[in-house]
């Protein structure tokens, strides 16, 4: 999943793909390239066509298709040698017979060029919508004018019928109830599955989807709808950037999406969307199913595990972090009766429990030794956020000592 820059500084309209494999024929493989998935092409030929001296010469490079539409993407090159300096037709045809008029090879290809001593542009880049059903897929080189052909290829695609707008309404109620967001049936660039603005309550779901996972997509861009709700300060877009990105090995990096993309997949499988799961990595699979279920990561997290008292000194251990940066160590203070009993100290204890509970690295846990007058107290630990600094304090826990 990638993302676009919107006009908006360092916000993000969510283009997606979705990285799902798709199933071809046998020779087929996988490839993520751009917004695409690449497959191969059955050419029969070592790269460029064994070609007659009155045949065309070319090849397809590649085929890209994405996994929530209809849409491919046909890129090659190809020359008549016979007229080096024009455009080479080709046509394409599925399952045998011609899908259109054909097409002029005329994007520049200066490597073609110098091979051929050809003038002008002799790449395609062609972009088609294929029906629904398995199809055959072919694209040949003609002559000029026509005469001798040439195949530059073929490759197997399976189509899905096309989603429609009343669908896509249909399961946006089932995401969304109570009709939070504006849910957009609209046309998006190729290979754009849908357009998640939170900050303008809109989510755009392409008119192009097929039925094939389109609500899996559509729960991808509801989770940056959750990212985005999950932070209640004052940029809470980029809070969930930085978030996400620091438990993704990017932790200061502005237009780096990785993290919030694959999170997006990690919440949306965590709701139940299929094919998503791969698209999540260890490292944000918890962290995203607490924001599935509905948890606040603006406010410090933790526990006060226990209190136990020797004498007149009460040792005090647990854990705190701050969910809006995660990777790092968090402040704490310990209060006694309601008064500051400690001044702000580091994390600095290793709790491999927390770290695997909550799918986080770092240093979460904290021991404190405290020396008690005589009499009852009641301690409680505050927990800092790092951003908002120390006002923003919660308390995640208290126990009660009796000194003797």
């Amino acid at each position: 999943m990638r993302s676009e820059l919107s006009a908006q500084s360092h916000r993000v309209s969510a283009h997606h793909r979705l990285d799902i494999p798709v199933s071809f024929a046998a020779s087929a493989r996988t490839l993520a390239v751009s917004f695409l998935a690449m497959i191969a092409v059955a050419t029969g030929i070592p790269g460029v066509a064994a070609a007659t001296a009155a045949s065309p010469v070319g090849n397809v490079d590649s085929v890209q298709t994405t996994a929530f539409s209809n849409t491919v993407v046909m890129n090659g090159w190809a020359v008549d040698p016979q007229t080096p300096d024009r455009p080479t037709s080709v046509q394409i045809t599925v399952d045998g017979a011609n899908f259109g008029a054909s097409r002029a090879a005329a994007v520049s290809r200066a490597d073609v060029s110098e091979t051929y001593s050809a003038a002008g542009g002799h790449g395609f880049s062609f972009t088609v919508t294929l029906p629904t059903g398995k199809h055959t897929v072919c694209l040949t080189a003609q002559t000029n004018p026509a005469g001798a052909s040439q195949s530059l290829g073929c490759f197997a695609f399976q189509g899905y019928p096309p989603a429609t707008q009343a669908q896509m309404l249909a399961i946006a109620r089932t995401i969304d109830p109570h009709r939070t967001i504006n849910w957009i049936w609209t046309p998006l660039p190729t290979a754009a599955s849908g357009r998640a603005e939170p900050w303008n309550r809109t989510i755009q779901i392409a008119s192009g989807n097929t039925t094939r996972y389109l609500r899996a997509l559509m729960l991808h861009e509801w989770s940056h709808v959750l990212q985005y709700r999950a932070f209640a300060g004052a940029d809470p877009w980029w809070d969930a950037v930085q978030a996400f990105n620091a438990l993704h090995g990017h932790p200061t990096d502005r237009q780096n999406y990785d993290g919030i993309e694959h999170g997006a997949d990690c919440i949306a499988a965590a709701l139940g969307a299929d094919h998503l799961s791969y698209g999540c990595p260890s490292d944000l699979r918890v962290y995203g199913a607490r924001i599935a279920h509905g948890e606040l990561m603006n406010h410090p997290d933790g526990r006060l595990d226990s209190a136990k008292i020797s004498g007149g000194t009460v040792t005090v251990t647990g854990w705190a972090l701050d969910p809006s940066n995660p990777t790092t160590a968090s402040s704490v203070q310990v209060t006694d009766n309601g008064r500051a009993a400690t001044g702000w100290t580091t994390t600095t204890v290793n709790r491999a429990d927390v770290n695997a509970a909550l799918g986080l690295p770092g240093t979460h846990g904290y021991q404190t030794r405290i020396t008690l007058p005589s009499g009852a107290h009641r301690l409680c630990i505050s927990a800092a956020t790092i951003t908002a600094g120390r006002p923003a304090a919660t308390t995640p826990g208290c126990a009660t000592v009796t000194a003797p």
